[in-house]
């Protein structure tokens, strides 16, 4: 009885605790990254911590209460761009983590980014098919910078589509505040997430 209760044990563990890389979680196979290799030599080991530079160097809309920021380095933009930490945290072969994708997001939509280099590192890092995602949903709610995301969307049209529900709903990745026009007519606005360089 005890035996079987420590096999039932060590299963539901398993289950548990199980832990998924964004390749597993759209059903791929993750490989070995390069870009993954160059940030833990950095220090930077899991995506939290990677959160936790990207709300450094901008991203506040996903700083935590209980962030010690003061115990991050950041190595500097020479050593590691902005680009290169926000496909860090979206490489096919890193941990899935929802608040670190949508930091991620945050990150991507800077304005000195660049469409070329996105849809680089996005073959690069085999996460074709998470950029269109996010391309096509900022299509519709990046109001002003359309024209940016449909560029990388049609570069990466031929992506497989992701199944639903297995990456951030689009609806995180901005923020939406209601407002009202005149009497009796109201509605919403939709502010897409940008980086803010004040946390520096």
């Amino acid at each position: 009885m005890d035996e079987r209760v420590r096999q039932l044990e060590a299963r539901f563990s398993e289950v548990t605790f199980k832990v998924f890389t964004i390749a597993e979680q759209l059903g791929r196979t993750p490989h070995l990254s390069s870009l993954l290799r160059k940030v833990r030599k950095l220090g930077f080991a899991d995506p939290e911590a990677l959160r936790k530079l990207a709300v450094i160097r901008g991203c506040d809309h996903y700083r935590r209460p209980d962030d010690n920021l003061g115990a991050i380095n950041d190595p500097g933009e020479r050593t590691l761009p902005d680009v290169e930490l926000a496909f860090a945290m979206l490489t096919a072969s890193q941990t899935f983590d929802p608040r670190a994708i949508r930091a991620a997001v945050q990150l991507l939509s800077g304005a000195d980014m660049s469409p070329r280099d996105i849809v680089r590192l996005a073959i690069w890092e085999r996460c074709e098919s998470l950029i269109r995602n996010v391309a096509e949903a900022a299509e519709r709610f990046d109001e002003g910078n359309r024209a940016f995301w449909r560029e990388i969307s049609s570069a990466l049209k031929e992506a497989p589509e992701v199944p639903e529900g297995r990456l951030p709903h689009p609806s995180r990745y901005y923020l939406e505040s209601g407002f009202t026009r005149g009497k009796g007519e109201s509605g919403a606005r939709r502010i897409w997430l940008r980086p803010r360089r004040s946390m520096a």
